[in-house]
């Protein structure tokens, strides 16, 4: 029988408080300012409270399945029925209060990716939906109300894995265990540490870069935990170790950011903290007293319903009332955090757990799985129920896609990084560029530029003028030796670019935009780079130093264009709203069934940055001729620091900084060539 430890419960507590600051986003008080913690994030490495989870199951079920071995007690059956009865009953009923929420609040797009993460989900395959899912323009994780089941996607994983590994061990090579699992854990702490340089999300999302950490729980328990405690009991050092490991925890909660490589070396800090205070916690110890205070205590045994509720319940206030959430609701959420969690705890987790399984729980169980999932098929057979729009679908339509992707063409083309053929024109290969009319114009750029396409071929068209589109997901139109976040294949487009200009058989007319703040992230370029985008490579080293580098070869290119004869058209930055528009415009749209938008303007600070980047890039794109600037803070920006983000029309950002269709329709009006303002 194992022996019941308060003390864990609390670290659990300690771990699923600090997820759910993480996921708040939670700063500081004016208390802590002109300190290290000033505007920051609380609990900055939160997320880093899942990794505690890991290690603690780990050390769970290796002691249940070595204890029951140790009897002669252990069966396969039983081990898998007590897991299933601990986590699926409190998880479905979780899965269809989201349900409800989603249908009574999402609009049909955001319906579809609910759908389709609820799917992933009631089959703990989560972890490969968000592995899949698009990062570079998806929905912020604020936004998704399953994303947290990937952890417990990971979990169940291994559970149905772990556990016949772990019998044959040491039923068969009992005295080995311990360094076979070492070799293992060490195997895949290395194959995340490689893999997070260079598939980031494939080592966050998936079993083998975590395993590592519930294998090291799985450690503690082979490596006798009474009998070394008993040979340091009186060495100084032990009294200390304790509080070494809640430090090392603390640490990474507090210190360690979303920026870093993770799962990699670094996790290793809250995780060898777990693996220390699980070993040499003890009574005497005041780090222990208190992870055992009864307060403590009653949130880490309730942790598991709080780590399912807290993500939908965020996610859904957010739907409903649009804003960055305040301290007193974030009191206030956690309030009815606790209260539903403890409602889960007393009437389904323990219930569930303790008694048998009857057949009126099994079948309530069963009914709440098949209609989730008959609501997860039917709203992806019906594209989210669009029908619930009720006479708003040409607003919302605006934005049900990033304004980059909705340029198409008849004719399909090969999509660079995927390899496949696709209809829009985005992305595309230059030699299967989409080409429009009598070609008299290009774009060229990143998603900057991707999202001013549609617009431009409309205002094109009604001139009776064509377009040819370069533009690329994070590909700006610098030197080919550099690119950027996820898109290594940039190199090759930028040089593609190059020929395709040195084709072009007359002057054109050529429009170019970048997201200039990525310019000091820059990444050498690769051996391969086509290959590596299509192998989802997004590795690399940034290279701080190169921004100048970069800057110049921005503009080395444009003034490579003017010396070609061609006419160019640079749009500087847009002005960041500072707060998510499509989300904003649609809250707006549920919550008052209307199209009629009030006038909305940013945040401050937004109009200093935009112009801290049109006045670098007049230093380094001095006006000539030939060249036309179309600067968004005179377009956006009433007067200074008064930029309107929402006109009646509709919103003019959709996905961050990016333009909407109404946003890029203004930008474009403002082209003194298509407008006679030569």
């Amino acid at each position: 029988m194992l022996q019941y430890r308060k003390e864990l419960d609390g670290l659990r507590a300690l771990a699923v408080i600090a997820v759910l600051f993480y996921h708040v986003n939670l700063v500081s008080y004016p208390l802590f300012e002109h300190t290290f913690f000033t505007r920051q994030n609380l609990f900055r490495g939160g997320f880093l409270g899942v990794d505690v989870f890991f290690v603690l199951s780990g050390f769970l079920i290796t002691a249940m399945i070595k204890s029951a071995m140790d009897n002669q007690t252990f069966s396969f059956r039983d081990f898998y029925i007590r897991r299933a009865k601990r986590i699926i009953p409190v998880f479905l009923i979780v899965l269809g209060v989201a349900t409800v929420g989603a249908y009574l609040l999402l609009f049909p797009a955001e319906l579809m990716q609910f759908a389709q993460s609820l799917k992933s989900a009631l089959y703990f395959g989560s972890n490969f939906f968000f592995y899949g899912d698009t990062a570079y323009m998806s929905d912020s994780s604020i936004y998704k109300p399953l994303l947290h089941t990937w952890s417990l996607a990971v979990e169940w994983q291994f559970y149905m894995l772990y556990p016949v590994f772990f019998w044959f061990v040491y039923r068969y090579f009992r005295s080995n265990t311990f360094w076979i699992l070492v070799v293992l854990s060490v195997v895949s702490l290395c194959f995340a540490q490689w893999t997070t340089g260079r598939y980031p999300d494939f080592s966050f999302y998936l079993l083998p870069t975590r395993a590592w950490e519930l294998m090291f729980g799985g450690l503690i328990v082979l490596i006798e935990r009474d009998v070394l405690v008993g040979k340091i009991r009186n060495h100084p050092v032990w009294r200390w170790l304790p509080m070494a490991g809640i430090l090392l925890v603390l640490g990474g909660l507090f210190l360690i950011d979303d920026k870093v490589a993770h799962p990699s070396f670094i996790t290793l800090i809250p995780v060898l903290g777990t693996v220390l205070f699980i070993l040499f916690s003890h009574d005497r110890d005041g780090v222990t007293f208190v992870f055992s205070w009864k307060p403590v205590v009653f949130i880490g045994v309730i942790s598991y319903s709080i780590y399912l509720w807290h993500q939908p319940l965020f996610v859904y206030f957010r739907y409903i009332k649009y804003e960055r959430i305040r301290t007193e609701q974030f009191v206030l959420l956690c309030l009815v955090c606790l209260v539903l969690s403890w409602l889960s705890y007393r009437f389904i987790e323990s219930p569930f757990r303790k008694k048998r399984m009857g057949p009126l729980k099994l079948g309530f169980l069963v009914a709440v799985w098949t209609a989730c999932g008959a609501f997860a098929f039917t709203a992806i057979a019906h594209d989210g129920f669009g029908n619930k729009l009720a006479g708003l679908e040409k607003l919302y339509d605006i934005y049900k896609i990033p304004e980059s992707t909705r340029l198409t063409s008849p004719e399909p083309g090969t999509h660079l990084a995927s390899g496949k053929q696709v209809q829009m024109c985005f992305g595309r290969t230059s030699e299967e560029a989409c080409r429009f009319g009598d070609e008299s114009w290009v774009s060229i750029g990143d998603s900057f530029e991707g999202s001013l396409d549609y617009a431009l071929h409309e205002k094109l068209m009604q001139q009776n003028k064509g377009l040819i589109v370069l533009t690329h997901g994070q590909c700006p139109f610098i030197s080919s030796k550099w690119w950027f976040g996820t898109a290594p294949e940039c190199s090759i487009v930028n040089e593609k670019r190059w020929e395709t200009i040195r084709g072009f058989k007359d002057k054109k007319n050529i429009v170019i935009s970048a997201a200039l703040d990525n310019f000091v992230k820059g990444k050498p370029r690769l051996d391969d780079p086509v290959g590596k985008a299509r192998d989802g490579f997004a590795g690399g080293t940034i290279d701080p130093s190169a921004e100048d580098e970069i800057w110049q070869s921005y503009a080395d290119n444009i003034k490579a264009l003017l010396s070609l004869g061609h006419k160019v058209t640079l749009i500087y930055m847009p002005v960041n709203p500072g707060q998510s528009v499509e989300k904003t415009v649609t809250t707006w749209m549920r919550k008052h069934k209307s199209a009629d938008l009030p006038v909305t303007y940013s945040e401050g600070g937004v109009y200093e940055e935009a112009m801290k980047y049109n006045a670098r890039l007049d230093r380094y794109i001095p006006d000539q001729k030939n060249l036309y600037k179309v600067r968004q803070t005179d377009i956006f920006c009433d007067s200074p620091h008064h930029c309107k983000i929402i006109g009646k029309e509709g919103g003019y950002y959709n996905g961050g900084p990016h333009l909407s269709y109404w946003g890029a329709k203004k930008v474009v009006e403002q082209i003194p060539l298509l407008n006679d303002k030569e």
